[in-house]
């Protein structure tokens, strides 16, 4: 350290503050949450079957390569890396403005990867 500077100023905490209030239920920030159905295939579908994923979650088997899966998340970044994880083993079922927001980012991976 080649230099370091103090100052008189303290903090205080708000008296009403309540940490809870921040923090999500699922990870470290309280975000927008999104209600997820999905259905999940293949090698991706008995991986999840056995995980925990978010909140709330039921998962119904379909058929023996076909799961359902009704979850909550928070978050919109969280929601799209775990939807977009799961790669072609998934369908977005709803809700409606993720599934827009998927097709945005893949039209966008194939321009990338297209030249």
């Amino acid at each position: 350290m080649r230099q370091c500077v103090l100052c008189e100023q303290s903090f205080t905490r708000a008296s009403d503050f309540r940490l809870l209030d921040h923090i999500g239920r699922n990870g470290l920030v309280r975000d927008e949450v999104y209600e997820l159905e999905l259905m999940v295939y293949g090698t991706s579908a008995r991986f999840l079957a056995e995980k925990k994923i978010g909140i709330n979650e039921k998962k119904e088997w379909i058929d023996k390569d076909c799961l359902h899966v009704s979850v909550v998340m928070e978050g919109k970044l969280e929601a799209l890396h775990f939807l977009m994880s799961l790669q072609h083993e998934c369908k977005l079922l709803a809700p409606q403005e993720l599934k827009k927001e998927m097709l945005k980012i893949i039209e966008e991976m194939n321009k990338a990867y297209s030249s």
